[in-house]
């Protein structure tokens, strides 16, 4: 059956009356953010248009709510992906103007974020600037999972200056200094950080020169040896034409026997007196054979055999006024010489006077000196040391004289240790010199009452 005239044209007006509607659909479903038309009234009833009129379809500022969305907004947003309209669910305030993330979620990156501020839930305000990483005075390092999370971290810090994120490793690395570094992006917080405070000055205790005893051999001027062989000062000889170098170095050297006795070493030389030491015998060897005679107060010299022929130690009671030159000794001052040795006075050399005030009690001059206490107990001074016993008591002092005036008149107090800084005065029961080392601190312990070495001293009571 064919279509008559009337026919095609109800068909022709049905669908100009529902194409509006159909791309209404189409653009609220499938173009985001699109305006979309309000449906038309179906046909038949009120408020519908003529069978053969087509509807005015809406003006693009004023776009129909989103399909399933009532109420949506009038004025459509500024981008596709942009946050929701404030005081709705999942609104954020907008972006201040200019900043490079306008328009688009709180995800930064780089480079496109470059530039970007963003301020921490604990008001701390950051500019984020791609490839200009930090190279000095790290901080503390840790994992972040997003750029965003490193500046927070960074808020926590007090003196936090940067805070450096590496894509890659996730690194969050804070810093205190800034100086460009290509291919690491940084937060820099613009409010100037809490500075880590410079060092104070503060004038060291005053603590005496220790007094150490140092082998004689690096104090004194003379040269010294420990064994007194001779077969060691170096001199050229010529003997037909040719030359020859010999050692002998112990030659003039002093030798210091345990008991303190000093000898001077001659090598070439051999005592010629005829009356010996009875302590005269043979012995293992010439260092040996000088301490022998430091043993024997008449022994003045001795000279060694040396097993030429025999290791007899001769001791004389004369000195060096007896010496004469080897006869059995050759030119070359070879081995089979008889080595010979003088006692001698003690080396002397220049030393530094120490400045000690008398009646100190303050240190450094109070160290070593005493202080009688209105008990008549003497304490010895000691600046720099502690006993550090386990104390009877302790108390405030205000000098390390009140904290021994305080122990002299307690009992079984025999020891005191004060700290300058504190006033703490520990009192202990320790006899003896205190041996920790402690700089600010000073002690002191009794030894005896003041002029009990005297005839008639006594402690007062």
């Amino acid at each position: 059956m064919g279509l008559t005239r009337s026919t095609l044209v109800v068909l022709f007006s049905l669908l100009f009356l529902f194409q509006p509607l159909v791309n209404a659909q189409d653009q609220a479903q499938g173009r985001p953010g699109a305006a979309a038309s309000a449906p038309a009234p179906a046909a038949g009833r009120p408020g519908s248009a003529p069978a053969d009129q087509v509807p005015i379809q809406p003006a693009a500022s004023g776009p129909a709510p989103a399909a399933g969305r009532p109420d949506s907004a009038s004025t459509p947003p500024t981008s596709s992906d942009a946050a929701p309209a404030a005081g709705r669910p999942g609104a954020s305030t907008a972006p201040a103007a200019g900043d490079p993330a306008a328009g688009r979620p709180k995800v930064y990156s780089c480079p496109a974020d470059n530039g970007a501020r963003y301020t921490t839930a604990n008001g701390v305000t950051f500019e984020l600037r791609c490839d200009h990483g930090t190279t000095a005075k790290p901080l503390i390092n840790t994992i972040t999972a997003t750029q965003k999370e490193c500046a927070d971290y960074c808020s926590t810090l007090p003196n936090c200056q940067s805070a450096d994120w590496n894509a890659n490793a996730k690194m969050c690395a804070t810093k205190q200094e800034t100086f460009p570094l290509t291919g690491t992006h940084t937060w820099f917080p613009l409010e100037e950080r809490k500075q880590r405070p410079d060092t104070e000055y503060r004038t060291p205790p005053e603590c005496p020169a220790p007094k150490v005893a140092l082998a004689e051999s690096v104090t004194a001027s003379a040269s010294f040896t420990t064994d007194g062989e001779c077969p060691t000062s170096k001199r050229t000889v010529k003997y037909t034409g040719v030359s020859y170098s010999l050692t002998i170095a112990d030659d003039g050297k002093i030798f210091l026997t345990p008991q303190g006795t000093y000898f001077q070493v001659k090598c070439s030389f051999e005592n010629t007196a005829e009356i010996t030491v009875s302590g005269s015998r043979p012995l293992h060897d010439f260092a040996e054979c000088m301490t022998a005679c430091a043993d024997i107060p008449e022994c003045k010299s001795v000279t060694f055999g040396n097993g030429k022929p025999n290791w007899e130690c001769k001791m004389f009671e004369a000195g060096v006024e007896a010496l004469t030159a080897d006869a059995t000794s050759n030119y070359f001052m070879l081995p089979d010489k008889k080595p010979s040795a003088v006692v001698i006075d003690p080396p002397t050399s220049a030393k530094q006077d120490d400045l000690t005030y008398l009646c100190s009690t303050e240190c450094p001059n109070a160290d070593g000196q005493t202080w009688d206490s209105p008990t008549g107990q003497r304490f010895r001074m000691d600046c720099c040391k502690r006993h550090g016993t386990i104390p009877i008591g302790d108390t405030q002092a205000g000098s390390l004289e009140e904290c021994m005036k305080i122990c002299g008149f307690t009992l079984a107090c025999q020891s005191v240790d004060f700290q300058r800084d504190t006033g703490m005065c520990y009192l202990g029961k320790h006899s003896g010199a205190p041996i920790i080392a402690a700089s600010g601190w000073a002690s002191a312990y009794a030894i005896g009452c003041a002029g009990a070495c005297k005839k008639e001293g006594r402690c007062v009571a």
